[in-house]
């Protein structure tokens, strides 16, 4: 057996030795460093696609009849090439490029070894023989890790994370995710959705008009800041590193929501909100980066009230940067919102109707989530405003045959997070 081989087979977990640790001192020094914890398996950190091939085929049955689409197109490519497999499954190396195609057919009942043969300099087909031995026992190790779910996702996130995702695939074709997120030691700007241990602040922004909301409280805090490279473009021109964003004046809560176009208009309209902790000094804040705004740039702004409750706002209405932009804000009690247009701010405003459904109805203070970061996006809502600015004939848009997305990320005691998603139809 060659070396290569043997350093293969030994590769699996391996467990801190104790030594100098007495055995009636092991489980006490353990805590303080004596005993190390076993080393995750190298594997996890592969970029794994794996998948049942019957659960597969419901969900492309239904991508499928979305006529003269992209997916539709793949869909019906995909199963035509694995119209005989059991099991499909795809390895993307470290270069994001796969050695086979993205996903390919593996025999589900082999179960096979670790080992790769000896490639010698120069014989490529030693070298390609070796790689398909590679990519065979990680889809046998796939098949293990994934048990009795319809699918799994293994992929690293930056230097130390990893995500790893179980996939199910129900009767209508609905495709649904549940799984843990090692967060790497650098999140960057994944460090805005990752769930602090305290729940988010009640939403400001009303669900009845948004076609996506997402709702987070940062782990360590909403440092804005931070993501502003100091000297750049930004920094100068807005003074996005003043006291407005300083965690200080911010609560730590966010969202960020998109809603339907304005009359007349083309494109969804973003708004966001940032929880505060006074209302007062966050005014004076904003008053002082809106001044320093109109000190670079010749704009002015125009006040404007938002709202049933009148909120102090107002709106910058000369500043053709962008199709349709006119950027606004607003100050409430609770939240500083900003918009791509007035429209936006006041669809986030809107209160809920009485007829609307039971989860929309309640006033805003009271609709409050899970604990930790979540995210909904009314794909037929997405697929209205689509129809509504197509000057031709209707086309397909996946939000006809999956009406919702939702993600929600949730802390746990191990410094991981929960991971749940679901792609679903609602009808």
């Amino acid at each position: 057996m060659s070396t290569r081989s043997r350093a293969l087979e030994r590769s699996g977990p391996r467990r801190g030795s104790l030594p100098g640790c007495w055995p009636a001192l092991a489980l006490i020094v353990a805590s303080v460093g004596c005993s190390s914890a076993p080393a995750e398996h190298a594997r996890l950190r592969e970029r794994v696609i794996a998948f049942e091939a019957g659960a597969l085929e419901r969900f492309l049955a239904v991508a499928r009849t979305l006529e003269d689409t992209p997916l539709a197109n793949h869909a019906r490519a995909l199963a035509a090439e694995t119209r005989d497999c059991t099991e499909l499954f795809a390895h993307l190396p470290d270069d994001g490029r796969p050695a086979r195609p993205l996903l390919h057919c593996v025999d589900g009942s082999a179960d096979v070894a670790a080992a790769d043969p000896v490639a010698q300099p120069g014989d490529d087909a030693a070298a390609d023989f070796a790689r398909d031995r590679r990519s065979d026992a990680l889809a046998a190790f796939a098949r293990e890790r994934r048990g009795d779910a319809d699918g799994l996702i293994l992929w690293p996130i930056g230097d130390d994370g990893r995500l790893e995702l179980r996939l199910r695939v129900d009767a209508e074709g609905g495709l649904h995710a549940e799984g843990s997120l090692r967060p790497p030691g650098d999140p960057g700007g994944l460090g805005l959705i990752l769930p602090d241990a305290e729940p988010p602040a009640p939403s400001v922004i009303s669900p009845v008009a948004s076609l996506a909301h997402l709702r987070a409280r940062p782990a360590g805090g909403l440092r804005l800041s931070a993501l502003i490279p100091t000297g750049g473009q930004a920094d100068r021109l807005f003074a996005l590193k003043g006291r407005l964003i300083t965690s200080a004046l911010l609560s730590g809560s966010w969202e960020l929501a998109f809603m339907p176009a304005a009359e007349a208009g083309r494109l969804p309209l973003a708004v966001a909100a940032l929880h505060h902790r006074a209302e007062e000094p966050v005014r004076l804040a904003l008053g002082e980066a809106l001044d320093q705004l109109e000190t670079t740039w010749p704009i002015r702004r125009s006040p404007r009230r938002f709202g049933s409750q009148a909120f102090d706002g107002g709106c910058f209405l000369d500043l053709p940067l962008l199709p349709e932009f006119a950027p606004c804000w607003a100050i409430t009690p609770k939240a500083v919102l900003v918009g791509y247009r007035a429209e936006a701010i006041e669809g986030a405003l809107a209160t809920p109707a009485v007829s609307s459904p039971p989860d929309l109805a309640a006033p805003l203070e009271t609709q409050t989530a899970t604990n930790g970061t979540s995210l909904e996006v009314r794909l037929d809502g997405f697929a209205g405003v689509d129809r509504s600015r197509r000057a031709g004939g209707p086309d397909p848009h996946v939000g006809e045959i999956f009406s919702r997305l939702s993600l929600r990320l949730e802390p746990t005691d191990d410094e991981r997070v929960r991971v749940r998603a679901s792609l679903r139809s609602d009808s």
